[in-house]
């Protein structure tokens, strides 16, 4: 169901998807599909190398996903 979806997803990111299996690397609209919803809060920074994001949850662990502009999960806590 994912995959038709999300069909630019692989079929094995679709299932550790559906397995709520986290990973850096991972998109924005997987953690997404993850948690079942969108973030509580997102904070956006800039510090002169582009646009960060930190996007939280506040009642699941981990908690925090942080990203860049390409929605991609570079780390997490």
């Amino acid at each position: 169901k994912l995959c038709k979806q999300y069909p630019d997803w692989s079929k094995d990111d679709c299932q550790h998807v559906a397995d709520r299996k986290i990973w850096v690397g991972m998109t924005y609209d997987m953690i997404v599909a993850v948690q079942g919803r969108k973030p509580n809060v997102v904070n956006p920074s800039n510090y002169g190398n582009g646009m960060r994001y930190q996007w939280c949850w506040t009642d699941s662990s981990p908690s925090c996903f942080y990203g860049g502009e390409d929605g991609i999960v570079t780390s997490y806590n």
